[in-house]
């Protein structure tokens, strides 16, 4: 899986040779905006080293998601 950032967006080639366009997560406190979805950011979650891995989050129906944190280097 390879994964390119453009301006305000996410390109993500995964294997199948499909380029798949996702928004860049704009955050504000404890407020992000994933494209025209709004979450309250609930926790960020850490490994063994103090690296974040995830963050999990509160839509506005009160569902909450984890979304994994892709290192981009």
């Amino acid at each position: 899986k390879l994964t390119l950032e453009n301006n305000d967006t996410i390109l993500e080639l995964d294997g199948s040779e499909q380029i798949k366009e996702m928004p860049i997560p704009k955050v504000e406190g404890d407020n992000v905006t994933i494209g025209d979805e709004n979450f309250k950011l609930v926790s960020i979650n850490q490994d063994n080293n103090g690296n974040v891995v995830s963050v999990t989050l509160k839509n506005e129906q009160g569902k909450l998601l984890q979304k994994e944190i892709v290192n981009l280097l």
